[in-house]
């Protein structure tokens, strides 16, 4: 073999490696590192599933230079809708903006009001940025909850959030999907006092009507009426005015349900004193009729709380 057929196939022998190492580097897929932190926190519609969010969204890649090719203008927030984007921010290896928009996502209402909510963020890049172009990894140093105050809300407890970096599968394509998930609780000493403690209140004013003798059967009625019918409109006026339709008992149903038990408890010393006198004709005594009220006084709570256990874990 000639010098130069030799000198030929020798830098053929190097360059073809470094073609093909060249040629699969262009065609890996771009690396995002994406980061979501939560800055404010606006109204949580319980009956839609909705719920107002403000967050910065942080994009690195040590991939491109962003200053040479922009990111994406857009991103396919598929569980809600973006309403506004500002305070935009591009640097070679660092992109950074702000969102405010309006998101949903299923709601759990069975321990209702004691429910936990998750407030979640799906985030995917649009068409033709498919995985094999565009790729999602989590960035933890910019993921997180904002220092500032707004980022509370009365009445909720926010806990510690988490994100994941996945795959979808779409019949147009695969798309790499980024998740971010704010869970937050009701203040539970708030809703109990503001959606359990008025119906203790009711139990309790009815129950009070056992301090009255059986001859003012007429007043004790009164208050046991009185504290059933206010009940039922504090039950679906207020707790159920609060929920969607749903095919499931809460928490709170399963305590109304309760409550309207011990209700009718404390109607039946009234009810059999009228069956035993005006139906049975017996000669019932007021002994008597002191005599059931303290039985029923007892078994109103023991029957109420025996009813709460048995609906608490079969419904």
């Amino acid at each position: 073999m000639s010098p130069r057929l030799a000198l030929i196939a020798a830098m053929l022998f190097v360059m073809v490696p470094c073609l093909a190492y060249g040629q699969e580097q262009t065609d890996a897929p771009i690396k995002y590192d994406v980061g979501i932190q939560l800055e404010n926190i606006g109204s949580i519609d319980r009956q839609s599933g909705s719920y107002e969010l403000i967050f910065w969204v942080t994009i690195k890649s040590n991939d491109v230079d962003f200053t040479k090719n922009p990111p994406p203008t857009e991103f396919d927030f598929t569980n809600g809708y973006v309403e506004d984007i500002t305070g935009m921010t591009t640097e070679p290896h660092f992109h950074k903006f702000k969102v405010r928009g309006v998101f949903y996502n299923s709601m759990d209402f069975r321990s209702y009001p004691f429910e936990n909510l998750d407030l979640a963020i799906h985030m995917e890049p649009y068409y033709p940025n498919t995985s094999d172009r565009l790729v999602f990894t989590v960035n933890r140093d910019y993921s997180g909850i904002g220092t500032s105050e707004t980022t509370s809300i009365p009445g909720w407890n926010i806990g510690d959030p988490s994100f994941v970096a996945s795959d979808k599968k779409y019949p147009w394509g695969d798309f790499s999907h980024y998740e971010a998930h704010y869970r937050v609780g009701t203040a539970e000493v708030l809703a109990f006092m503001k959606k359990l403690f008025p119906i203790l209140i009711l139990m309790g004013f009815s129950f009070a009507s056992f301090l009255l003798s059986p001859k003012n059967q007429a007043e004790r009625l009164g208050m046991i009426s009185a504290s059933l019918l206010s009940a039922i409109f504090f039950h679906t006026g207020y707790l159920l005015a609060e929920l969607p339709p749903l095919g499931y008992m809460t928490l709170a149903d399963k305590f109304m349900f309760v409550a309207y038990t011990f209700f009718i408890i404390c109607l039946i010393p009234m009810i059999l004193t009228r069956y035993y006198v005006e139906i049975k004709s017996r000669d019932y005594t007021l002994m008597h009729q002191i005599a059931l009220d303290k039985k029923i006084a007892v078994a109103a709570p023991a029957v109420s709380g025996v009813m709460f256990v048995l609906v608490y874990y079969l419904l």
